[in-house]
């Protein structure tokens, strides 16, 4: 039974000091708003003076003992070269106090100044101690490494509490680490790199750590008067480097009362409004901020500023005894601790709902919350109100899976700073801080909490904590009439990448103390134990095997009920379909041979940001394009003067914040991939640029020491050779890089360098975010069907995912054929039936052989929301839409049969016969033969002889095109040249209320090329860079059980396609093809919400 506080007025004067307020049992309590001198008339600052690791995107606050008269011009803004801060001005709390919130997001690494000046208090002016409040931002999240460190050498930078200042350890503190680097988080363990002994013995303790946080929460309360060692040695950081050595010797002092008891605080968190929302006006808004109460909206480019999230509960607040702590008194609220929030409404660009909400949001402690209430810092008044200094861990949790597959967390070292009064004996206690969720793994978003606490003022009777009594469930979503469990692949495995990792999604936080490797969880690849590290975040359980996943062999992941939750409650079996403790996936099988010989096709780059992924030509044109410049053309085995289009490639910009990426198409060598030797990163006309490659299965990165800087010119390469691998970039079958795909190479044949040229460029804040063409027919990505591949064998059934259709243009424009010219008639596919002359009859039917199997990747940047009256001509919608930018970038399709009847049509009647495009002799006969069919008589001879067909089919040519690769284009800009990337939108289902998702609308253009397309009897063809414009796609944008967005499209309107037959200089006829409405059907999954070990 826990001990209850009896919040008394004598008890409220020691914990807080004389600021208390109980006017109606005692009216000789002073008042809070009482006036006050200048010297004593500020009460309260955000950021605190000298506070450390503020987020960029704080306000700075003040709040007085009285209104005052306050301006805009009363305050300097600077940062650390004295530079003025634009800020919005706004005034709360009736005038008691002030808001400066900077008009762009400050820098990181940097020290700001705010100076008070001309602010009158009794004739006295109003001013902080120092004379300043200064703060320091915290290092960068991401982007260039140099703004990840806050400091040059890897140190533990901080500590709390610190036992230097008025912040001394306890009996229950937890201990709170920053360090200067951001960490490699598998380096960070307990009883090993990070340590907590008594007596040389390891204390038991829950390790939490993110980024440059770690947390050490001892599982039971220390005792009192013994020294405990907390040690950090051997933690290595995202950067490669070891941290210096670090060691304290702490003595916790008691925090019971002599009867060995703590007095519990019961404090109530309530809601802005108990039936409006965060958005709605006239809720409860915090005197601190002009904001409202408990409320935490989740602001960026993915879902605007309309999703917030209304937290409520108890909170059970233990604190140390008030007697021996009269000045400052620390207080714990304990692990395990949750708030429950309203769902949120998940609404993209802020105007685009999803279908669906959040759920409810639960908020929980998953480490002791341990601060202090402290003397005021910034009066001496009196009146003048305890500050309140509380840190939190937590994790986020939304009922919905697939939000929070999005959504969940851990959020660490979260640093509430507030004040405490009691007025009416009741403590209110309002405080702020800066929450920084990321979204889909792909955004750093923000949000501004204005947390209000109110103490029950009948402590006896105020409510216990709810009892939990059951045990975490994986989660799971009802989508198209059955229930779809939440994990990764789940039952989407032929769409998981090799070095993405397994994650089970739980309706609660697990305690990781209860997770054991190869007992409580394990791993099996096979039917043997595989190797595997583990992480929690949020409720996600992220399992990465050592060993990236392989392709045909079955996995199986098992958790035990010897997992439990925060409370002790066992998991429940995690196979909710079917029960049992085990869950199952394969991918496809990953053919490498046929009879044998080797199917292996060499790597290509699938995406590249920046740029685009192919070799050029050395035509560098840096005036081209209006001075945007061209780095040439993309190497080709055809001739640039046979290629229907020539498209230079343009010098494309770099924002400052961003990392050049790369994505193979197959499991790559990681000793190939070397900085300086096979990739290497320059300024155009200067040195190599230094900075953080890191190298995943199917990917690398590239972080700059400093940010790319804006107008200057640089240059990456992907080393590649003909074969061999001794300076090329290879798979992990040797197999080098195919930078030229356009050249037509040999399978296990690599290609020149790929050299790409860009621009650096401000900083942006819209969203890179890369998609997956999965699931693919085409396994191995090596252009072909092999045998032990699975493609469609069914006429009947629809073109599947990431598959595209091409069919003989029966019935097209006019009363056109197939073919035109010397070309008859033409199939795809496969050919005729009968024998010679051929003709459209004998068509053989056969739409399963008539689909190219696509192998790519997208890169996309979310630019944010458009209005009706802007989007294009070819989108009809009077609601706006989100902008998506789709990078340009290469696609390979497998090979397509097609057969070409060669004839002739002698059909003079019409005005014209097929005896034109023959060589030399074709003019003449055919002038000959339309004198004849000018006369009656032989005419009609001429038309009864030729029939209704009025041509004759002679030779079929049966050809197989071969890999072919389509590029999506550049986009016309206003100099009509092609330098801009085609944008697409998410655009409002149907029917939102109803729950309909949004869809996805684009339109761009495309080339086509066949480079190994060759025709028999001197014949050529135009399948080179040939054009295929004005595609538009249109489809359903949902979420996957585990959260991964999900893009279906298909193009509903057909397409033509007409190839071109030549012999030498002369026209030889035409293959007129059709894709036909829904023949393009495009599958785009994003990556990865939780990163691997070898990413994080």
């Amino acid at each position: 039974m826990r001990y209850k506080a009896l919040i008394t007025l004598t008890a409220a004067a020691t914990l807080f000091g004389c600021g208390g307020d109980d006017s109606g049992d005692n009216p000789n309590v002073p008042d809070l708003r009482a006036p006050e001198s200048g010297n004593a008339a500020l009460f309260f600052t955000y950021p605190l003076d000298d506070q450390k690791d503020v987020a960029p995107n704080a306000p700075v606050v003040f709040n007085f003992g009285a209104a005052l008269q306050v301006a805009p011009s009363n305050f300097v803004f600077t940062d650390s070269d004295g530079g003025a801060v634009p800020f919005e001005f706004s005034v709360v709390d009736d005038g008691r106090g002030v808001v400066l919130r900077p008009q762009s997001k400050l820098d990181p690494i940097a020290e700001y100044q705010v100076v008070l000046q001309g602010i009158d208090a009794n004739g006295e002016e109003v001013g902080l101690p120092d004379g300043a409040l200064n703060f320091t931002t915290r290092a960068a999240l991401e982007g260039p490494v140099d703004l990840q460190k806050e400091s040059p050498n890897f140190e533990v930078a901080s500590i709390f509490p610190d036992d230097e200042t008025q912040f001394k350890t306890m009996d229950f503190s937890a201990f709170r680490l920053r360090t200067s680097h951001p960490m490699d988080e598998e380096t960070v363990v307990y009883g090993d790199t990070v340590s907590l002994t008594r007596d040389g013995e390891l204390v038991p303790a829950v390790l939490l750590s993110a980024g440059n946080a770690i947390t050490v929460d001892p599982v039971d309360d220390m005792t009192p008067g013994v020294d405990y060692v907390l040690s950090v040695d051997g933690v290595v950081s995202r950067f490669g480097d070891t941290i210096a050595s670090f060691e304290r010797t702490v003595n916790p002092m008691k925090t019971s009362s002599p009867t060995g008891k703590r007095e519990t605080l019961v404090t109530e968190v309530p809601p802005a409004d108990p039936n409006l929302g965060c958005l709605a006006d006239n809720v409860r808004v915090s005197p601190l901020t002009g904001e409202p109460i408990n409320c935490v909206p989740v602001i960026g480019t993915l879902l605007e500023d309309q999703t917030v999230s209304k937290q409520t509960g108890d909170v059970f607040g233990e604190l140390a005894f008030p007697p021996a702590f009269p000045d400052v008194t620390p207080l714990r609220v304990a692990r395990g601790s949750r708030l429950v929030g309203d769902a949120l409404e998940v609404i993209v660009g802020g105007q685009v709902p999803v279908g669906f909400n959040s759920g409810d949001v639960t908020v929980e402690m998953v480490a002791d919350a341990t601060g202090y209430l402290f003397p005021n810092p910034t009066s001496d008044s009196p009146n003048a109100a305890k500050n309140l200094r509380l840190f939190l861990d937590l994790a986020t949790t939304t009922d919905d899976a697939r939000a929070n597959g999005a959504f969940t967390q851990n959020l660490l070292h979260v640093e509430l700073v507030g004040r405490a009064i009691v007025r009416d004996g009741v403590l209110r206690a309002d405080a702020i801080s800066v929450v920084e969720p990321r979204v889909l793994g792909v955004e750093n978003n923000y949000g501004l909490l204005s947390f209000r606490m109110e103490s029950y003022r009948d402590q006896t009777n105020a409510p216990d904590p709810l009892a939990d009594n059951t045990g975490p469930m994986l989660q799971a979503v009802t989508q198209d009439g059955s229930q779809k469990l939440s994990w990764q692949p789940g039952e989407f495995a032929d769409r998981m990448v090799p070095g993405e990792p397994i994650v089970l999604l739980f309706t609660e936080a697990l305690d990781p103390l209860s997770i054991e490797t190869g007992e409580t969880l394990r791993l099996t690849k096979g039917g043997v134990s595989e190797p595997f590290t583990w992480k929690l975040d949020g409720n996600a359980l992220v399992i990465t095997p050592v060993d990236p996943v392989n392709y045909g062999v079955q996995y199986n992941v098992t958790a035990t009920a010897g997992i439990t939750d925060l409370s002790g409650n066992a998991l429940q079996p995690i196979n909710r379909n079917s029960g049992g403790d085990t869950l199952s996936f394969s991918l496809p099988d990953y053919v490498e041979s046929d009879g044998g010989d080797s199917v292996l096709r060499g790597p290509f780059a699938m995406t590249v940001y920046p740029g685009f992924p192919c070799a050029t030509n050395d035509d560098l044109d840096l005036n081209a394009f209006n001075g945007m410049g061209s780095q040439g053309v993309c190497l080709s085995s055809s001739p640039e003067g046979d290629q229907v289009e020539l498209d230079q490639m343009p010098i494309t910009d770099m924002p400052a914040n961003r990392a050049i990426r790369v994505r193979f198409s197959q499991n790559m060598d990681p000793t190939s991939i070397e900085l300086g030797r096979t990739f290497m990163v320059e300024e155009l006309d200067g040195g190599a640029v230094s900075g953080l490659l890191d190298v995943t299965p199917r990917g690398l990165s590239f972080t700059p020491d400093q940010p790319w800087e804006p107008g200057t010119l640089y240059r990456y390469t992907l080393a590649s050779q003909t074969s061999g691998c001794a300076d090329a970039i290879c798979s992990e079958d040797q197999l080098p890089l195919q930078t030229a795909l356009l050249l037509g190479n040999p399978r296990d044949q690599g290609g020149p360098n790929m050299d790409i040229v860009f621009r650096g460029a401000a900083v942006t804040d819209s969203v890179f975010q890369e998609l997956n063409n999965l699931p693919s027919v085409d396994v191995n990505n090596n252009f072909a069907i092999d045998n032990g591949e699975s493609p469609v064998t069914d006429d009947s059934l629809p073109v599947p995912p990431n598959a595209t259709r091409i069919l003989p243009n029966q019935g097209g424009a006019g009363d056109e054929n197939t073919g035109g010219g010397l070309v008859t008639a033409a199939n795809t596919g496969c050919g005729f039936e009968g024998t010679p002359p051929y003709s459209e009859g004998d068509f053989e039917d056969c739409d399963a052989l008539r689909l190219l199997y696509i192998a790519g990747a997208l890169n996309t940047e979310i630019l944010g929301f458009v209005e009706a009256e802007d989007l294009p001509d070819y989108i009809d919608s009077d609601q706006g839409g989100v902008a998506v930018r789709i990078l340009p970038t290469t696609v390979g399709l497998t090979n397509l049969d097609a057969t070409a009847v060669i004839g002739v049509d002698l059909n003079a009647a019409d005005g014209e016969t097929t005896l034109a495009t023959l060589p030399a002799l074709g003019d003449a006969l055919d002038t000959v033969l339309e004198g004849l069919g000018d006369i009656p008589l032989v005419g009609g001879i001429l038309d009864t002889i030729l029939g209704p067909t009025q041509d004759i089919g002679l030779v079929p040519i049966e050809t197989a095109t071969g890999p072919n690769i389509m590029w999506v284009r550049y986009e016309p800009d206003e100099n009509n040249e092609r330098t801009e990337a085609p944008v697409g939108y998410i655009l409002p289902g149907d029917n939102p209320e109803a729950g309909d998702p949004p869809k996805f609308v684009i339109q761009f253009d495309l080339l086509f090329d066949a480079p190994a397309l060759s025709l028999p009897l001197g014949l050529d063809h135009n399948v080179k860079s040939l054009p295929i414009d004005e595609i538009t796609l249109e489809g359903i944008l949902d979420f996957l059980p585990d959260g991964r967005l999900f893009i279906g499209l298909e193009n509903l309107q057909p397409k033509e396609v007409n190839l071109d037959i030549t012999l030498g200089p002369f026209s030889g006829g035409q293959v007129r093809l059709r894709i036909p409405e829904n023949g393009i059907n495009l599958s785009y999954q994003s990556v990865s919400i939780k990163k691997s070990a070898q990413e994080d």
